[in-house]
Formats: structure tokens, C-alpha cells, sequence
């Protein structure tokens, strides 16, 4: 059995900026054997939204990612931080923060789908996705000063086609959370016309396109 702990001989942060938190420890192994440096990136916490409109479509992004140096579509999402309520989630607070910031919509439910580990290798922060319909209007749509942001609204059966077949490239994590949503509707029952709209296209696409057959 493989052991837990790695044990920690000493640790320091190396580098820290508004952005990033970079923390090198010298670490021995359950084997015996020395890892020094060993980098670890101590990010906040990251929410990630999946938002259903009245009429079934998806509110999703296009944004400038610097890495890839290109727009890519994505979902609505960014960091938990310090401002965020922590009265009751701060998960909670933040994905509403980010919906009502980057495409002007409070949503009047937001469900909790699913809870993940970016990179557990290198990366201490966890991301939650959620699923949020009854969208409302907000006023106050203001992106952070470092975002270029355009909302659209796609469909979700034609997400995942353009998924499978390539054609769309996008973050990992926002992959993960539009399955999850996929499943997550399919397995539950919704009195929100837009979702139940959305759960019946996923079963018929499903169904016919993948010859999956569902109940």
C-alpha cells in the first residue's frame, strides 16, 4: 500500500504576487527518497457556472486567454476571493459574483454539481461547478480590468458535438463541468422550462445520435 504523507523537511515561498503563490519544499518520500525542490502552486479556490436560459441555451464566454494567446469560448467562472460572504458558501458568493460581473445575470437557483481537484500534483485549490437557471438581469455586468469578454448562448448538444469531434478547444476544467451539468440534468427532475428543455434535447440526443437508450 502506497503510503499518504510525503514528510516536509522545510518549506518556503519562493515567489507571490496579487496573481500567483508559489511555495518550494524540500520533501522525502515514504521510500526514502529526497525531492527538493518540489513547486507547489497555492491558488484560491476557482468556481466554474453553468448557466441555462428561459429558452434552454447556455450562457457561455468568448475571452482572451493569454497562455494560448487566442479568444476561446469557455464557461462563466474565476476565483474565490477574500471578498466573497462566507455566510453560508463563499463558493456560492463567488459564482453569483462572476455571473452577475462577466454576463449581467443573477441566477435564482444555483445548484451545486460537483467538486474537483485542478491539478492535485501541483496545485492546492479545489474548483466547484455549479448549475444556476432563473436567470434574472443584473445591471452591473463589470469584468475584472485583465478580461476581454463577450457572453454568448450556444446550445448544449451542439457544445458536445463540437466537443467530440475537435472542433471546439477549451479549458479542461470547463469540459468536466459541461458533462457534469449533462449528467446532473438527466438525473433529476426540474420545474424550470429552460432545464427541462435542455433534458430533453440531451435525451434525444442521447438517444438517437449515440444510440445510448435512456428511460
Amino acid at each position: 500500500m502506497i503510503e499518504k504523507n510525503w514528510r516536509v523537511v522545510s518549506s518556503k515561498i519562493t515567489y507571490q504576487d496579487r496573481w500567483i503563490k508559489l511555495r518550494s519544499d524540500d520533501c522525502i518520500t515514504s521510500a526514502g527518497g529526497r525531492v527538493a525542490p518540489y513547486h507547489v502552486l497555492e491558488y484560491p479556490n476557482w468556481v466554474n457556472i453553468v448557466p441555462v436560459t428561459s429558452d434552454g441555451m447556455i450562457t457561455m464566454v468568448e475571452e482572451y486567454r493569454h497562455g494560448h494567446q487566442s479568444v476561446m469560448l469557455g464557461l462563466v467562472g474565476g476565483a474565490v476571493d477574500t471578498n466573497d460572504s462566507v455566510e453560508g458558501s463563499a463558493d456560492l458568493a463567488a459564482a453569483r459574483r462572476e455571473m452577475e460581473e462577466e454576463i449581467g445575470t443573477s441566477p435564482t437557483c444555483l445548484v451545486e454539481m460537483l467538486r474537483s481537484s485542478p491539478n492535485s500534483a501541483s496545485h492546492t485549490n479545489i474548483v466547484t461547478s455549479f448549475l444556476a437557471y432563473g436567470l434574472k438581469p443584473y445591471s452591473g455586468r463589470k469584468p475584472d480590468d485583465s478580461e476581454s469578454i463577450t457572453p454568448c448562448e450556444r446550445n448544449i448538444t451542439d457544445i458536445l458535438d463540437d466537443l467530440q469531434s475537435g472542433q471546439l478547444l477549451m479549458q479542461a476544467l470547463h469540459i468536466v463541468s459541461i458533462y457534469a451539468a449533462a449528467q446532473f440534468i438527466l438525473a433529476n427532475d426540474f420545474t424550470d422550462s429552460g432545464v427541462s428543455k435542455v433534458k430533453l434535447e440531451l435525451i434525444s440526443y442521447f438517444t438517437k445520435k449515440m444510440n445510448i437508450k435512456l428511460p
